[in-house]
């Protein structure tokens, strides 16, 4: 029997308070000029991790009607970190890459922007996710990142 409590939660909403600047993006497939990008980005003096993940199989067999990550079309994902106060460079520098993307992973991204929210939640998962919350979380304690749209 477990009779240890939880760490008490603050509820503070997620304001990109931490120290590094973590951007992602997802894709179909690699695009002809994937290898020039992800070399601009190694050996830009800003960056500070680089990780490059395949992650078709399993994970794409799950319908995306039944989670909010709609993207389950995606193989490749790439993310990269630098110091937060870098963020604008990090998002010129993913904005090639953000053309062809087809999502983003939302707990890998410090982009609190409504059109990285908008890249996170197609319509149709946002509208699943707002169906569910107006029965289950009324107080929006489940909402201390990223925010569904309007």
């Amino acid at each position: 029997m477990i009779t240890g409590k939880l760490v008490k939660t603050p509820h503070n909403p997620h304001k990109g308070q931490q120290p590094v600047y973590v951007k992602n993006v997802l894709l179909n497939n690699f695009i002809p000029h994937l290898g020039t990008k992800i070399s601009d980005i190694v050996h830009n003096q800003k960056t500070i991790g680089v990780e490059l993940r395949s992650i078709g199989g399993y994970l794409n067999t799950v319908d995306a009607n039944q989670t909010a990550w709609a993207d389950r079309s995606a193989v490749i994902f790439i993310a990269f970190w630098s110091k937060s106060k870098n963020n604008k460079n990090i998002n010129r520098i993913f904005d090639s890459l953000q053309k062809v993307d087809v999502g983003v992973y939302g707990a890998y991204s410090s982009d609190l922007s409504m059109k990285e929210s908008y890249r996170i939640w197609p319509s149709e998962t946002a509208q699943k996710l707002k169906n569910i919350m107006s029965i289950y979380d009324h107080k929006h304690l489940f909402n201390q990142g990223h925010y569904l749209y309007d």
